[in-house]
C-alpha cells in the first residue's frame, strides 16, 4: 500500500510564528508506504526533511489504526516514533473492552535525510483489518506550549494488518 500527501498542507499554530518556515515545513508528509514482510510490517514515511538529533525542535510521527465500523472501534493500534530519538519507537495495541494497561512493543526504526523507516513485529500487530492514518508533528523542546505544527494523512480503505504465521 502506498499513499501520497499533498505538499504544503502543514497546519501551523500561533506558537510557530517566530520559527523558521523551513523548520515548520520539515514535517510535511510526502509519501507513506506500508509493506508486509516475513515477520512484520514495514512502514516508510517520507517527510520534507528529518531534522538533526540535536537542536531545539523535535518531530514526532504517529501511525494509528482502528477497527473498521461506524459504531465505534473495538480496538486501536498506535505507533509513535521521534526521528531525533529512534530508540523510543513503540507500538501499542489496545482493546477497548480491556481494563488492563497496554503492553508497549519495541519497534525497529531507522532514518535518512527525508525518511523514517519502521519495522513493526507481527507480535505487535492487531489481528484484523483497520483504517490507517499517519500524522507528523513539530514540537519545541523549550516551550510551555510545545506544539508548533502538524500534518495528517488519512489512508482510504482498510489495510490488512493481520500477522502472518
Amino acid at each position: 500500500m502506498s499513499a501520497r500527501d499533498p505538499h504544503g498542507d502543514v497546519a501551523a499554530t500561533e506558537s510557530a510564528a517566530d520559527v523558521d518556515p523551513a523548520v515548520v515545513a520539515s514535517i510535511d508528509l510526502q509519501h507513506v508506504t506500508v509493506t508486509r514482510q516475513a515477520h512484520g510490517l514495514r512502514v516508510v514515511v517520507r517527510l520534507k526533511e528529518v531534522l538533526p538529533s540535536r537542536g531545539r525542535f523535535i518531530q514526532q510521527i504517529g501511525i494509528a489504526a482502528m477497527a473498521p465500523g461506524w459504531a465505534g472501534a473495538s480496538w486501536v493500534f498506535f505507533v509513535s516514533v521521534t526521528p531525533q530519538h529512534l530508540g523510543g519507537a513503540l507500538a501499542f495495541f489496545v482493546e477497548v473492552e480491556d481494563d488492563g494497561e497496554p503492553e508497549p512493543c519495541r519497534v525497529d526504526a531507522a532514518k535518512g535525510s527525508q525518511v523514517v523507516r519502521l519495522t513493526i513485529p507481527d507480535r505487535c500487530l492487531p489481528e484484523d483489518r483497520g483504517h490507517l492514518s499517519v500524522s507528523s508533528i513539530l514540537l519545541d523542546k523549550r516551550s510551555s506550549d510545545p506544539l508548533l505544527a502538524e500534518d495528517d494523512l488519512e489512508i482510504r480503505g482498510n489495510l490488512d494488518l493481520t500477522p502472518r504465521g
